[in-house]
C-alpha cells in the first residue's frame, strides 16, 4: 500500500507549479500507448495462433483462453468502441423530430 502512495505523490499533477503537459509530451504519450497497444495485439495474435494449432479444443475453451488474455481495461475500451459505433449506426434509423 505504501508503494502506491509513493507513486501517487510522484505524479506531476500533485505539484503546485505544474502547468500541464506540453504538446510534445502528449504526442510522446500517444505514440507510447499506440506502440504498447500494437505489441499487445501481436502477443495476442501469437497466442491465438498457438491455440489454433490445438484442433481438439472446443470453441468455449478457445473463447475462455482469449478472454483471459485481454486485460480488464481493454474490455472497457472495446465496449466503449463497439457501443459508440452501434449507437451511431442506430441513430441513423431513428426518426428526426420536427
Amino acid at each position: 500500500m505504501q508503494k502506491n502512495q509513493s507513486l501517487v505523490a510522484a505524479r506531476p499533477q500533485n505539484d503546485d507549479h505544474w502547468k500541464g503537459y506540453t504538446l510534445e509530451d502528449l504526442r510522446y504519450r500517444r505514440a507510447y500507448v499506440a506502440a504498447r497497444r500494437e505489441l499487445e495485439k501481436e502477443r495476442l495474435y501469437n497466442r491465438l495462433g498457438a491455440t489454433k494449432k490445438g484442433a481438439t479444443e472446443s470453441v468455449t475453451n478457445r473463447v475462455r483462453r482469449v478472454a483471459s488474455m485481454v486485460p480488464f481495461m481493454e474490455y472497457g475500451i472495446m465496449a466503449f468502441s463497439v457501443g459508440s459505433k452501434v449507437f451511431r449506426f442506430l441513430g441513423k434509423f431513428r426518426k428526426k423530430k420536427k
